[in-house]
């Protein structure tokens, strides 16, 4: 399976290649010939990795990784989607800085580096959409809440407030999707779990379970006090949150600045020193120096943007 992506990948940058250097007028229709038939061959590469994937990975590590691609706004991306990424960019940077540029440890380092890159993006992209959803969702669960005491119809409640948030995204697309899940006949209390799994946000998963366990129980108001509870834990939580980032700002700050001073030293030796560029690039200790110095920089953001700069839970 593996062998086929690279051969699909050897193919696409064969045709990208042949295509810039081919000076002959092509014709719309032989063009559209030639990307059909290269979606056809990658649909099937995608049908056959989502099969492979379904029988060879746990279906727990599966639902994990596709839920990190929705926290970063990917919906559609399944975990074979994923792994193709990863190999695809564990083999590009292995090509450019392995066989490109000669340094074989650098390369396979990099390989690695790049075969867990994708995850280490959406993690970036998911953390940076969390902190604006957590400013959409408090106004959003205060919202829907007043209306349901209002309208006492909380799938009415939905979509009047789904209308309040329309142009306010990420959360109003979000809504959207759970509005029309319930449209479509999916019970209210499995399309707020969906969005709450979308989302990432463990307040909008108990404001699912409270609703859940409201519609089933209690009078009217308890109902309300019920789904109040949701947003007031929300709210304290959100306090904290801020009191917390306004303590860890500073030292996430120093963290990135100490990084940065890694390749500003590198610049300075560039322009500095005679021959340190070619040392660096083709010297054997050199070569070794430069993985090492990739190593750190890399597995410092890797620490930084995981354990000190990720968001408050």
């Amino acid at each position: 399976m593996y062998f086929g992506v690279l051969i699909f990948l050897v193919f696409m940058i064969g045709l990208i290649i042949y295509s810039a250097f081919d000076t002959n007028d092509v014709s719309v229709f032989e063009f559209r010939k030639t990307q059909s038939k290269s979606m056809s061959q990658e649909n099937a590469i995608r049908s056959r990795m989502k099969e492979y994937t379904e029988k060879k990975v746990d279906y727990s590590k599966r639902y994990k990784i596709e839920t990190l691609c929705m926290n970063a706004g990917f919906t559609d991306m399944t975990y074979a989607d994923y792994l193709m990424l990863s190999l695809g960019s564990s083999l590009l940077f292995f090509f450019i800085f392995g066989v490109l540029l000669g340094n074989i440890v650098l390369g396979l380092f990099l390989a690695f580096v790049g075969y867990s890159l994708p995850k280490q993006v959406l993690n970036f992209i998911k953390n940076k959409r969390a902190v604006v959803l957590e400013q959409q969702i408090g106004p959003f669960m205060e919202m829907v809440i007043k209306r349901y005491e209002n309208t006492s119809d909380f799938d009415k409640s939905l979509i009047l407030t789904m209308e309040e948030f329309r142009g306010t995204e990420p959360m109003y697309g979000e809504l959207r999707k759970t509005v029309s899940e319930i449209k479509v006949g999916v019970p209210t209390g499995e399309a707020m779990d969906n969005l709450a799994r979308r989302t990432g946000n463990i307040y909008l998963s108990r404001l699912s379970d409270y609703y859940k366990i409201a519609y089933r129980l209690g009078t009217q108001e308890v109902r309300e006090k019920l789904l109040t509870q949701a947003y007031l834990q929300f709210e304290e939580n959100r306090r904290m949150k801020d009191f917390l980032k306004k303590e860890i700002s500073e030292p996430v700050r120093d963290a990135y600045v100490m990084v940065a001073t890694i390749p500003v030293f590198a610049l300075f030796g560039v322009f500095t020193m005679d021959d340190y560029l070619a040392f660096m690039l083709f010297d054997p200790i050199g070569k070794i120096g430069l993985a090492v110095i990739v190593f750190v920089m890399i597995a410092s953001v890797w620490f930084i943007n995981t354990k000190i700069a990720a968001p408050l839970d």
